[in-house]
């Protein structure tokens, strides 16, 4: 997804990115480093809530992630056939 942002934006993704775009190449960096830190601000207090999550149980909680996955794939085009075909490859594996 990201070669294909740069290429839409007229910039060439490949070795010679960091001698053409030091400027972006150098974002991109300085920007995975500040999510990371952000992810570990946010996590770390966090933490006790993820535990209790993992004593909720289990059919709870997938009852939770299907229903998040029904209204995502609705909400899409609003169309039923999403829906359909989301359960469809969910259930590929069963």
């Amino acid at each position: 997804m990201i070669f294909v942002a740069l290429m839409i934006h007229g910039i060439r993704p490949g070795p010679l990115l960091l001698q053409e775009h030091p400027d972006l190449f150098w974002g991109v960096i300085a920007s995975m480093y500040i999510g990371n830190l952000m992810l570990l601000g946010l996590n770390l207090p966090l933490i006790g809530m993820w535990v209790r999550l993992l004593t909720v149980p289990y059919h709870f909680l997938a009852l939770v992630v299907v229903v998040i996955c029904v209204i995502g794939a609705y909400s899409v085009k609003g169309a039923v056939f999403d829906v359909g075909l989301m359960v469809a490859f969910g259930s590929w594996d069963i």
